[in-house]
């Protein structure tokens, strides 16, 4: 079964390569358009996080970042110093600290969440767009680099 909000780029292994060949750069210009890409669903995920949680907890969302590799990109939250984020996103039948646990989304992809992943579910298909523009910005700086300009 696929991760939930999963979008694959058929031949991106082959485009990665092309892109080393001519410009060791270019994967990484790519890998920066996927966090820009990102940026949309963790401004979405931080004005819900504010609306839902007050400012003494609320260190949290400026945890949430877009973090990616040449193959993959995410959205993040908490860490070691915020170790109750993932009790806010999801909910807790155990910790009374915590809203009840929020349950499995409808749609199937993964948990109904109360700040990223409704973000995410509502921000998935200008994630691509903007995705989609990014793979087309590198491969148009690829050719004028082939072309020595």
């Amino acid at each position: 079964m696929a991760e939930p909000f999963t979008v694959q780029i058929h031949g991106l292994r082959e485009t990665l390569r092309a892109l080393r060949q001519v410009d060791r750069e270019l994967p990484k210009m790519l890998r920066r358009e996927a966090n820009e890409a990102a940026e949309g669903i963790v401004q979405d995920a931080r004005r819900r996080y504010a609306a839902r949680f007050n400012s003494r907890s609320g260190r949290t969302a400026n945890t949430i970042r877009a973090r990616s590799t040449t193959t993959r990109a995410r959205v993040l939250f908490g860490g070691r110093r915020y170790p109750w984020g993932p009790g806010q996103e999801f909910g807790s039948n155990r910790v009374a600290q915590f809203r009840p646990w929020s349950g499995k989304a409808a749609s199937g992809s993964g948990s109904r969440g109360h700040f990223l992943y409704p973000a995410a579910r509502e921000g998935i298909a200008e994630f691509r767009d903007a995705l989609e523009a990014g793979v087309e910005k590198t491969a148009r700086a690829a050719a004028l680099r082939t072309r020595g300009f």
